[in-house]
């Protein structure tokens, strides 16, 4: 039966299972706060992105509702779907040519050795306790 059709009494072995796993769940919990894992994980958390990493390239939409925002998201979108594969294809040719665009920065990007550096400086900065930029 769906749980809106059962009554008090047919909950009842579900609600103490779930405060059962709960109580299991916090005293887990609490064992792992009081061994100081949780304050590292944190510390060590993901590496913000480097502000010389090169941009994602926008795709065909995006580049279309950008010079479509006058009219509004519903309204570029109703466009965007009533257009034929051709009138599409100008926004696709620029798409592709902002993503082979992109490749070619990233390619140069990780051959520079800036991505290694990037996270090199912030592990330093962290192990340091100093500030990690935000980015």
């Amino acid at each position: 039966p769906r749980w809106a059709e059962m009554g008090d009494p047919e909950r009842l072995p579900y609600r103490q299972q779930e405060a059962r796993l709960r109580q299991e769940y916090n005293a887990r919990m609490r064992e792992y706060r009081a061994s100081g894992k949780e304050a590292a994980w944190d510390a060590d958390g993901p590496v913000p992105e480097d502000p010389e990493k090169p941009r994602k390239p926008r795709t065909a939409w995006n580049i279309f509702q950008a010079e479509a925002k006058a009219s509004g998201v519903s309204a570029a979108s109703a466009k965007w779907r009533s257009m034929t594969a051709d009138e599409q294809a100008v926004y696709r040719a620029r798409a592709a040519a902002e993503k082979e665009a992109y490749e070619k920065k990233m390619a140069a990007y990780s051959s520079s050795g800036k991505a290694a550096a990037w996270v090199q400086k912030v592990t330093e900065l962290r192990r340091a306790g100093d500030d990690v930029p935000e980015v």
